[in-house]
């Protein structure tokens, strides 16, 4: 067995990628991401690797695995499909899962014009709409969890202590601190009774776009619920403001305006998030894109 760190590091993940593939031995392994529950790591420019750093995070593994191999028939979009593996000679509280890297790159990370992002709108909203018309019963079947925040008590905590420490590190201005201090600590109502699969994390980052812009796949999926469709449906309105929902939500489907007060609210909490994020970890488009998606918020 391979003795790990309480916490799983960089070094410690690709220590057990190689003995838990060594025929991946010769590729060269770097970080694309980390987070609380995951390490993501790039094997090669061939194959994304995510390492889970806690028991509970793991158990999610192999949810997430089953949820996606049975969603991508549904889907018009690429999903990962990961295969897991879970080896006790290696370390017992260790579990890999890995897929072959998808075609395109993030549109976070690409240089798209508000035109291209307009462009994919429809194919956006008929791959939400059939990721919230799945199977709600069958989804819960295989292991896939509620929202553990219908109130939005949570949300609303972190999305304060997000501005706050945006407002300290300088990614937004102080005189803003009162308007969305304000906003953020009073969500809208919730959503009762209105509960469908959704992403939970949809937005630029997650999407993979061609070299013209349009979307060609889907990924990270770890925050999978069945939830409030207005989580996914924020991840619009943060990537390209109301224009991006209003040109997505023809292929979507009609759109209550309590769903729309709440995907407007989600959408502030995700870009304070992102500002905090990026602050935090030198990683200037995020800040970027949570102070663009702020404009879009307050605008509407």
């Amino acid at each position: 067995m391979i003795p790990l760190p309480s916490d799983v590091d960089f070094a410690s993940a690709v220590t057990v990628i190689r003995a838990a593939l060594p025929q991946f031995g010769h590729l060269d392994i770097t970080l694309l991401g980390e987070g609380s529950d995951h390490l993501a790591l790039d094997v090669g420019g061939q194959y994304v690797v995510r390492v889970a750093r806690r028991g509970e995070a793991a158990a999610a593994v192999h949810t997430e695995a089953r949820l996606l191999a049975w969603l991508a028939p549904q889907l018009s979009l690429a999903v990962p499909a990961s295969t897991v593996l879970g080896d006790a000679r290696l370390n017992a509280r260790v579990t890999v899962a890995g897929y072959p890297l998808l075609p395109g790159v993030p549109a976070l990370l690409a240089p798209l014009q508000n035109d291209q992002v307009l462009a994919g709108a429809s194919t956006l909203g008929t791959f939400l709409k059939q990721v919230h018309g799945a199977g709600v019963d069958d989804a819960r079947a295989l292991g896939l969890p509620d929202d553990d925040d219908p109130l939005l008590e949570e949300w609303a905590r972190s999305a304060v202590d997000d501005l706050s420490v945006s407002i300290t590190g300088g990614g937004l201005a102080e005189a803003a601190r009162s308007h969305w201090e304000h906003y953020l600590r009073t969500p809208p109502a919730p959503a009762h009774g209105v509960r469908c699969v959704i992403h939970g994390d949809f937005a630029a980052e997650h999407v993979l776009t061609d070299d013209r812009g349009r979307p060609t796949g889907v990924i990270d999926w770890s925050d999978a619920a069945v939830g409030d469709p207005a989580r996914d449906l924020a991840g619009l309105l943060h990537w390209g403001g109301e224009a991006l929902l209003q040109a997505a939500l023809p292929r979507y489907g009609p759109v209550d305006d309590a769903c729309l007060r709440r995907a407007h609210w989600f959408a502030a909490c995700r870009a304070v998030g992102d500002v905090a994020y990026g602050l935090a970890h030198e990683r200037r488009e995020y800040v970027q894109a949570g102070q663009q998606a702020l404009t879009w918020v307050s605008r509407t």
